[in-house]
């Protein structure tokens, strides 16, 4: 059996996550789903991201909840991956140009910058190639 690569993680997880969820720093959900209201203010965990975990509390059981279907999930992964070789390109133009002005540590230029190991494979890292 192969090792799992990034994409394939991604896609895994968008396959058991709610499509629907938009993070816990918004109050609802795409569905509209009051996450404090789901929970009970903090009574039960929200079922929307099956890698929550909570002690001693159940998940809230939700109407709403739905997943993404294989064809979405990878779509949707692509585009996750796709963000992050932009940003990853944008860091490496800033590296770059901080350089060439000749800005010292502190000052965006001498540090090196930490990439998770399985994301090379997906990831064109500029400064790496």
């Amino acid at each position: 059996m192969r090792d799992e690569t990034l994409r394939d993680k991604l896609i895994r997880e968008e396959q058991i996550d709610c499509r629907y969820f938009t993070g816990i720093q918004n109050k609802c959900c795409e569905a509209g789903v009051n996450y404090d209201q789901l929970t009970e203010d903090g009574k039960y965990v929200l079922p929307c991201k099956k890698n929550f975990v909570a002690i001693n509390r159940d998940p809230a059981i939700c109407g709403s909840f739905k997943t993404r279907t294989l064809e979405e999930a990878t779509v949707y992964a692509d585009e996750r991956l796709e963000r992050g070789n932009r940003t990853l390109a944008a860091v490496a133009a800033a590296h770059e140009h901080a350089d060439k002005q000749g800005f010292k540590k502190g000052k965006g230029g001498t540090g090196s910058m930490r990439v998770r190991p399985d994301a090379e494979e997906l990831c064109v890292i500029p400064w790496r190639a």
